[in-house]
C-alpha cells in the first residue's frame, strides 16, 4: 500500500491534481492507479477520479507490480539494496534493459530474477541506462513513482 499525507498548506482539491502537483505522479501512473479500484482517503474506499482531498488527509492506493521484463537467472553484483532502490554494478557487454531484438540476457532480466527469488513484489524501473559497452552502477527504483520523481528532479537540475 502506497501512502501520502496531504500537505498542510494546500487547498482542497481533486486527489488527482494533488498527486500530480505535489507528489510528482505521472499521467501514466495516474491511469494505472484509477484502473486498480483500490483508492482510499482516510481509510475509506473512494473512486479515485472523484476523490477530493484536504490538508492532512491520508491518501492510500495499491498498485500491483507488473513488468514485461522476463525474470532470468543472471549473476548480479548488488552494491546496495533497501525497500526502495537496488544498485547493481553492470558489467561491460551487457544491455541495461531488453530491446525488441535482444530481450533475455540483460541486467533488468537479472534484476527481475533477484526480485522473484527474494519474494519482492516490485517492479523494475531503471533510473537511467548505461550503453552495452559501459560498465558501472545502475540504480533501479522498485516503484514507478520513485523513478518518475527522480527523473523530474534530474530535469530541474539540468536547466
Amino acid at each position: 500500500m502506497i501512502k501520502y499525507i496531504v500537505k498542510a498548506d494546500v487547498k482542497e482539491q481533486l486527489a488527482k491534481d494533488y498527486l500530480k502537483r505535489h507528489e510528482n505522479i505521472s499521467s501514466t501512473l495516474w491511469k494505472k492507479i484509477k484502473r486498480q479500484d483500490e483508492f482510499f482517503v482516510n481509510g475509506q474506499k473512494v473512486r479515485a477520479t472523484q476523490a477530493i482531498v484536504k490538508p492532512n488527509d491520508i491518501i492510500e492506493y495499491n498498485l500491483p507490480a507488473t513488468s514485461k521484463v522476463e525474470a532470468i537467472q543472471i549473476p548480479l553484483n548488488i552494491v546496495f539494496e533497501d525497500d526502495y532502490f537496488l544498485i547493481v554494478d553492470k558489467i561491460a557487454g551487457m544491455l541495461t534493459h531488453p530491446l525488441t531484438f535482444e530481450n533475455t540476457q540483460t541486467l533488468a532480466n537479472g534484476v527481475m530474477y533477484h526480485f522473484a527469488k527474494t519474494n519482492q513484489n516490485v517492479g523494475c524501473h531503471p533510473l537511467y541506462r548505461l550503453d552495452r559497452n559501459t560498465s558501472g552502477l545502475v540504480v533501479f527504483a522498485k516503484m514507478p513513482q520513485l523513478q518518475h520523481q527522480l527523473a523530474n528532479n534530474h530535469q530541474k537540475f539540468q536547466r
